[in-house]
Parts: structure tokens; sequence; C-alpha cells
């Protein structure tokens, strides 16, 4: 791994590590998509809350990463703000 590589990572770990909650599409660019992204974070970070969002996927409870939540797309702003609330305790 050089070096470069190694600061991103550790970067993005850190911004992991510091957040409350993601909230990720499933579909996204590249090889990992929302739902890889959120079992990854489940996995490394257990107490983050997470949130997947699709239009095109509607996942089932079991390809969710446990104590994670699903918005399908197009959903009220509103609906969003309130949930995110909940979950960080805002």
């Amino acid at each position: 791994m050089l070096k470069t590589e190694r600061t991103s990572t550790t970067r993005a770990n850190q911004a992991f590590f510091n957040s409350l909650l993601v909230l990720t599409d499933i579909n996204m660019p590249g090889s990992m998509d929302g739902l890889k992204l959120a079992h990854a974070v489940r996995d490394r970070w257990p107490p983050i809350k997470i949130i997947v969002v699709s239009g095109e996927v509607r996942p089932s409870q079991n390809d969710l990463p446990s104590n994670s939540y699903f918005f399908r797309k197009p959903f009220l702003a509103d609906n969003m703000i309130s949930e995110i609330r909940s979950l960080i305790g805002a």
C-alpha cells in the first residue's frame, strides 16, 4: 500500500469513527455498492446508525445490516429528518 493510500484510508477510518450516522444509496459508482458499504460500516463500527436509500432496489430486511433502516426514494424530507433526529437523539 502506498503512503497516500494509507493516509486516505486513515482519514476515511477517522471520519467514520467520528460519525453518528451513515446514509447511503444502494446504487453507487465503483466496486462497492451501498449495501456493501452499510455492512462494512456495521462490521467495523457497530454503534453507527445506518440508513440505506434506493429508488430502484428494495432490499429485504435480510439484505440490510442489523439495526439499519431503509427508505424508498422518493421520500419526504420531513420523514427523513425525523428519522435521523430520532436515531441520533437530536
